[in-house]
């Protein structure tokens, strides 16, 4: 029978000490694991740091969309991407968002001088 304290062991035997072949296997899942669930987290991250946008929900869409169309690109990379699909997304969005306000200012400024 196990006891807590056995599990406890073995569970930490796998888990630092990766030079027995369960270990190994268990980083290599574990990676695996990480790396499918980050991927198909980003949009859903992008969508929750824009949500809060209250008379503009097409924000929020385009967040979700940049995010998902920046997934192919970023497979193309020799690295993985993680979060810097939401990362980048997030970025293009405040960059649209500066450009944006800049044009309006011009116009505004066009119309006043």
């Amino acid at each position: 029978m196990l006891t807590a304290q056995s599990v406890r062991e073995r569970l930490y035997i796998m888990v630092f000490q990766t030079d027995t072949v369960t270990g190994r296997r268990f980083d290599k899942i574990l990676l695996l694991i990480i790396l499918a669930s980050l991927f198909g987290f980003n949009a859903a991250r992008a969508a929750l740091a824009y949500s809060r946008q209250g008379e503009k929900p097409w924000v929020t869409l385009l967040a979700i969309a940049l995010a998902l169309l920046l997934q192919p690109l970023f497979k193309l990379l020799p690295v993985a991407g993680l979060t810097a699909l939401f990362v980048a997304a997030c970025w293009l969005m405040h960059l649209g968002n500066h450009l944006t306000c800049r044009l309006q200012d011009r116009a505004s400024h066009r119309i006043q001088g």
